[in-house]
């Protein structure tokens, strides 16, 4: 009975757990990250940032993550531009 092809399978087996435990480890910490991620603080330096570029005033209501067809998304509700005193674009949610 050949011994040979007993180690290649043990090795094989262990690499194969050592690949998932690093897997799984790097997808839960990547899932916890966007959970925990300041949304709302992102929101309120991209407003300030485009309201400084540009002439407009921005408003929105909540923003949390999103999970989207191409992968995680932020969403904002209750989206508007308002240029020159007039809400000059009105959106329920962006992401």
């Amino acid at each position: 009975m050949p011994t040979d092809s007993l180690p290649s399978k043990s090795l094989a087996r262990t690499a194969l757990q050592w690949l998932a435990v690093a897997v799984a480890g790097v997808s839960l910490t990547g899932f916890f990250v966007y959970m925990g991620f300041p949304y709302d603080r992102l929101a309120e330096n991209l407003g300030r940032e485009i309201e400084g570029g540009a002439n407009v005033q921005i408003r929105y209501g909540e923003v949390g993550p999103q999970i989207h067809w191409l992968g995680p998304a932020v969403a904002a509700t209750d989206f508007s531009v308002i240029s020159g005193g007039v809400e000059s674009i009105r959106l329920d949610e962006l992401s």
